[in-house]
């Protein structure tokens, strides 16, 4: 399939390129019209799941296949399986541990103020 070499396999060690091959991913299939073809919205829907399946790879398949079981990710629906991903992959941080990797950041002594906020702003939670 011609589609699949757009978009590389799913790398599930960090969260944040978990977050951005998913949007990357939508965009995909937009760009390249894979499913808007379809007659019906179900049709849509089970072809941009059959096309997340095929270009995850097989570690992220695997994956897939362990968080979903005793389903199998063939019979769930692309939403579906866009909530599995993002609950298992991308967990959210904690409120309390943010806070306190926040309240440990300090001004340098070679760090003016402007600079230091900018740090500040740009840290994330």
């Amino acid at each position: 399939m011609a589609t699949s070499k757009l978009i590389e396999e799913l790398s599930p060690s960090n969260p944040q390129e978990v977050e951005e091959w998913l949007e990357r991913f939508e965009s995909m299939v937009e760009v390249n019209s894979v499913y808007l073809n379809a007659a019906t919205d179900e049709l849509k829907a089970t072809r941009k799941k059959d096309l997340l399946l095929s270009v995850i790879g097989p570690e992220g398949y695997k994956l897939l296949k362990a968080y979903a079981a005793p389903v199998s990710p063939r019979t769930m629906t692309f939403a579906a399986l866009k909530t599995l991903i993002d609950t298992n992959l991308c967990p959210k941080p904690s409120a309390i541990s943010e806070a306190y990797k926040l309240s440990q950041i300090k001004q340098e002594t070679s760090e003016n103020m402007s600079m230091f906020m900018s740090r500040v702003i740009s840290f994330k939670y």
